[in-house]
C-alpha cells in the first residue's frame, strides 16, 4: 500500500485522490467535473516534507520535549564519569593481577599444597 493512499483530499470538492494518477476521484464523475489539477508523486513528497518540517520547527511542545531529553536522557555526563572511574579501577585490578602472575611464575610451588 502506498503511504499517501487514501490520505489526500481534493481542496475543491473534498473527494479522495487516487494513486495510479494522483487526481481527484471526482474529476470525471458524471454530473460534476472537479477542476483540481493532477499531482505528481514528487510534488506530493515535497509537500509532505515541507509540512513535516513546519510541524517540527514550529512545535513548542516538541521543542520543550527535546530540551528535556537533552537535559536528561541524552545527558551522558554521569555515565561517562562512571565509565572513566570504572576503567581506572579495571586498570588497577589488571596491574595487581599481572603482579601476582609474575610473582607466582618466578616462584617454585609444591603441588601438594593445592589439594
Amino acid at each position: 500500500m502506498h503511504p499517501f493512499a487514501n490520505k489526500i483530499t481534493c481542496p475543491d470538492c473534498s473527494g479522495w485522490f487516487g494513486r495510479k494518477i494522483w487526481r481527484c476521484n471526482n474529476k470525471y464523475r458524471p454530473g460534476y467535473h472537479c477542476t483540481t489539477s493532477i499531482l505528481t508523486e514528487q510534488r506530493i513528497k515535497d509537500a509532505f516534507v515541507q509540512a513535516l518540517t513546519e510541524q517540527v520547527n514550529d512545535n513548542a511542545v516538541l521543542d520543550d520535549a527535546m530540551r528535556l531529553l537533552d537535559g536528561t536522557v541524552y545527558n551522558t555526563t554521569e555515565l561517562e564519569n562512571w565509565q572513566t572511574e570504572f576503567a581506572s579501577q579495571m586498570e588497577e585490578a589488571v596491574a595487581l593481577i599481572n603482579q601476582l602472575i609474575n610473582k607466582n611464575a618466578s616462584a617454585a610451588h609444591d603441588p601438594d599444597e593445592y589439594d
